[in-house]
């Protein structure tokens, strides 16, 4: 299976996000071949992406609501320990 997809090959849902530093933004969430809306989701807070914290948002439903699907905000994990994760993971 393939790792990465660009933009145009996927199908994309409509989102918004509550709670958290992101309240309130709408966003087009991708959907993998692999199938499904996805369950969470992480955006980086500033540029560069490297060395940013990311916001962490989980699905609230497996339904639309208003039009969208709802994302409720779970954490922040900060760029260090994005770092640890990335390097345990290739281990």
């Amino acid at each position: 299976m393939r790792s990465s997809y660009h933009d145009s090959e996927l199908a994309h849902v409509p989102a918004i996000l509550l709670g958290g530093p992101l309240d309130g933004k709408r966003y087009r969430v991708p959907i993998f071949p692999t199938g499904g809306v996805p369950h969470g989701f992480s955006s980086p807070l500033t540029e560069p992406h490297q060395t940013s914290e990311y916001a962490h948002y989980r699905l609230s439903a497996d339904e639309l609501i208003g039009g969208h699907y709802l994302y409720f905000f779970d954490s922040i994990t900060p760029p260090a320990a994005l770092t640890r994760t990335a390097e345990g993971d290739a281990q």
